[in-house]
Order: structure tokens, then sequence, then C-alpha cells
């Protein structure tokens, strides 16, 4: 799906933290079939208002990458802006994992 964001803030992303985490173009191949989403209902951090427009919070898969896609959906072609993008914590990830489909498996012999 397509995504649009701001270049200067995803150049500062990619070395946020002298952790390497992928620049916002990325976002495009985020695999919102196997993703958790949920809104992100919290107040605007300095003005304690809320938000002008409908955020989500994602985690889910970049390629091999578990993620933290933070986005606010816009019109087509546009699919969405990417706000944040991380690498998932240990907890967002096996949240996301135990939320995938269990694959059955043949037994050993």
């Amino acid at each position: 799906m397509p995504c649009d964001f701001d270049p200067k803030k995803s150049a500062k992303n990619v070395t946020l933290k002298g952790r390497a985490h992928l620049p916002f173009s990325a976002a495009d191949g985020f695999a919102f079939e196997t993703a958790q989403v949920r809104q992100d209902t919290r107040p605007h951090p300095e003005t304690g208002e809320p938000y002008p427009e409908p955020r989500y919070q994602g985690v889910g898969k970049i390629g091999r990458y578990t993620v933290m896609l933070v986005y606010t959906p816009k019109p087509a072609p546009i699919g969405f802006r990417v706000i944040s993008l991380r690498p998932a914590s240990k907890e967002e990830r096996a949240s996301w994992l135990a939320a995938q489909p269990k694959i059955p498996t043949k037994p050993r012999r």
C-alpha cells in the first residue's frame, strides 16, 4: 500500500538513538494482512488535546523485521501517512506472534 511521509523525519529516524531503524519508505511493505492494529487514542503530549486526525498503531512485518508503525489513513492514491516506524519491542513481538494462526506440523517419527 503506498505511503506518504516527511523525508526529513524519515532521515532522522534512520539513526535515532544510535540504533538502526528502517526509513519510512519501507512502510510500503508493511504486511497489514497479518498485523495487529489498534487506534491510538492518547492525547497529544504537548497540548493534551486529541490529535486532529485518527492515528493507528500497527505491529507487523516488513520483510523479516517485526516493527511498530504509527500512521494515519489518507485518501487514495496514498494509503497512509507514516508518523513513526521503529523495531517492535520484545513485548510487542511476543504479542504479535501469539496472535498469529498456528500452522499444524506433522509429528516427528
